[in-house]
């Protein structure tokens, strides 16, 4: 068969053929959308950003709701549901730049997706058995290449750019900061872009027997496409991006689920903070 060709199972499967159209849904929104709004400056206050980032929510929800019963299948596992669900809600930190507008509206609508979710996933035990497996080593790894690989580029950034390369940290560098600051990023970047790309697309594009080397390689395009609007950053554009891509999808496509890559992801984004 072909790579990319469509497999009966693939075909005859309505959980799958469900989750093409909200994949779509989300790229069209996480790609086009988004990064067409900020090259606009349409989204140039927090509230703008939520609105965003809460029709992403509601998509990679509806995605785990459709695909309740096989999650196993789109390497989404009990680790991840919980973390997409509690940072949904309580653990939704925002930048300190937003603390007094934080708790609106879409915060709460954020908190009542995540619990109806919740209860659709996680109300039954059969829904529970489809789940994929949490192997935690991966988890270490996971944290561990996160952290490791950002001091090396952020390093690398700041010695080669005279330090004009910067990600912009959401909280002040102290403990506490970096705590917050990697709660910021799995709440505001992990959740909503790992269960897509790592996870449904994965999944769907393994339905359709595409062999795994292509599909890792087009997730990384994808996620960097997504991020179109950091262009005017060379070296966040250029280069940590597509290699945080690269780096998230091995470790989603190894460990065959998506908690060792939103640690990762977290990671990667607070440690950024420095440079």
């Amino acid at each position: 068969m072909l790579e990319g060709q469509a497999s009966p199972q693939g075909e005859r499967d309505p959980i799958v053929s469900r989750v093409r159209w909200f994949l779509l849904a989300y790229l069209l929104v996480g790609i086009l959308l988004v990064n067409l709004l900020v090259l606009l400056g349409l989204t140039e206050n927090y509230d703008d950003v939520q609105k965003l980032e809460l029709a992403v929510y509601v998509i990679t929800a509806a995605m785990m709701a459709v695909a309740r019963t096989s999650l196993r299948d789109f390497r989404i596992d009990r680790f991840s549901i919980i973390l997409f669900i509690v940072f949904g809600t309580v653990l939704r930190i925002p930048p300190q730049s937003a603390l007094s507008s934080a708790f609106g509206p879409i915060y709460y609508a954020f908190g009542l997706i995540a619990l109806l979710l919740a209860g659709v996933v996680l109300r039954s035990r059969e829904n529970r058995a489809g789940l994929a497996g949490t192997d935690w080593r991966w988890l270490v790894l996971g944290l561990f290449m996160g952290v490791v690989l950002a001091l090396v580029l952020g390093t690398f950034a700041s010695v080669f750019s005279r330090g004009n390369i910067r990600l912009q940290a959401a909280w002040p560098i102290t403990t506490g900061g970096l705590f917050l600051t990697f709660l910021y990023h799995m709440g505001h970047s992990a959740i909503l872009e790992e269960p897509a790309f790592r996870g449904f697309l994965w999944g769907y594009l393994e339905k359709h027997r595409w062999h795994p080397a292509s599909i890792w390689q087009l997730q990384a395009v994808l996620f960097w496409l997504a991020h179109l609007r950091y262009i005017e950053r060379p070296f966040t554009f250029w280069i940590a991006l597509p290699v945080g891509g690269l780096m998230f999808g091995w470790l989603s496509w190894k460990s065959r689920s998506i908690s060792a890559s939103l640690l990762a992801h977290a990671a990667y984004n607070t440690v950024g903070a420095f440079f």
